[in-house]
């Protein structure tokens, strides 16, 4: 999981319509009509939201289990945000939840970006080429100017992470907590210990270990998504697949990474760390819950791969619920807008999707 950094922007609400180039847009005054507008569009996006969020499905996302005579180890594959009210907590997790005495998640305690020393990096608009560059420019036109300084002062990843996350926040539905946090939240409110088997330092020295050249491709590849965002439709089928245990290899963080060295950075060698603390963890009695990114259980270097290799075989926990077919979120309009602009009585849904 990328990190949290300490750079803030200017607190902005969320756009009613989503233009990717205004992600980093300030705070503009409304007038009165403007309000009221908004309001009518915050409550047609409600209805949006209801009916996006639509499964008719039990949820059932991948568990996976490592055991022997006294030590049971859960292994949960976690989306790290998900939108408000998204039904992903199954019967299984939760008799999981009740048993494990222990919660072990990826580093989630929030750890400053580093700046880097003066001089060392030219401007963002420098580190870019071509229409990446005019992108960045573009972004930088609406942004406060001490806020295109702030990020001159930043390594180029965290740049990257920066403009996503601002992104991610703008976008609908929203984005609230993902399972790992919910899980957190779970465990700490039950008295229960809650560890990290890395610290976010840890992460960010990783990623700082990335070269210059690979950085500057993902924030290149970050820069594009943001100019053309996947549909609504789109986004949420991934959180579907998610909770209906599907794999998400052509969705998941490889796909992300948009770079091979820092694909074996994130992924590759922590798996590597990962699969040798469980393997000492193993020694211990009781009944563990680690709950990390879904993407760690896939490819040639998957966590379960690299545990079987060190004797740890992971059988997948089987569900309890019979599967459900889905079909009302599907044919749904293929943006936002024309579903909110239906919901605001502005035009009409094509036939087949009422």
């Amino acid at each position: 999981m990328f990190i949290s950094l300490a750079l803030a922007l200017v607190a902005a609400p969320s756009p009613q319509r989503h233009d990717p180039t205004e992600v980093l847009a300030p705070n503009v005054p409304q007038t009165v009509e403007q309000q009221e507008l908004s309001a009518r569009r915050g409550a047609a996006n409600a209805a949006c939201h209801r009916r996006y969020m639509g499964q008719d499905y039990w949820p059932q996302p991948a568990i996976w289990k490592v055991a022997d005579a006294d030590t049971a180890v859960y292994l949960f594959g976690t989306v790290h945000s998900l939108p408000f009210d998204f039904d992903w907590l199954t019967p299984q997790l939760e008799h999981i939840i009740s048993d494990a005495g222990l919660l072990l998640t990826e580093g989630y305690r929030s750890s400053a970006t580093p700046n880097h020393p003066p001089g060392r990096l030219p401007p963002v608009s420098d580190r870019l080429r071509g229409d990446a560059r005019a992108l960045w420019r573009g972004m930088l036109a609406i942004m406060p100017e001490e806020h295109g300084a702030a990020f001159d002062a930043l390594p180029t990843w965290a740049v990257a992470r920066r403009i996503d996350a601002e992104a991610r926040r703008r976008r609908n539905p929203p984005p609230g907590p993902g399972a790992d946090a919910q899980l957190i939240s779970a465990f700490e409110k039950a008295g229960k210990p809650v560890e990290e088997i890395e610290s976010a330092a840890a992460v960010t020295a990783m990623v700082m270990a990335a070269s210059e050249a690979a950085q500057r491709r993902v924030l290149t590849a970050q820069l594009h998504d943001i100019a053309r965002p996947r549909s609504v439709v789109e986004r949420m089928k991934l959180f579907h697949r998610w909770a209906r245990g599907e794999p998400l290899s052509d969705q998941g963080p490889r796909r992300h990474a948009k770079s091979g060295e820092l694909a074996r950075l994130l992924l590759d060698k922590r798996n590597a760390a990962w699969a040798d603390e469980l393997a000492e963890r193993m020694s211990k009695p009781g009944t563990l819950l680690v709950a990390v990114g879904a993407g760690h259980f896939e490819g040639e270097q998957s966590l379960l791969k690299l545990l079987s290799e060190r004797g740890l075989e992971a059988s997948r926990v089987s569900s309890t619920q019979p599967p459900r077919s889905r079909t009302a979120w599907i044919p749904m309009p293929a943006t936002w807008d024309s579903c909110s602009d239906y919901y605001m009585g502005l035009k009409p849904i094509p036939p087949g999707n009422e």
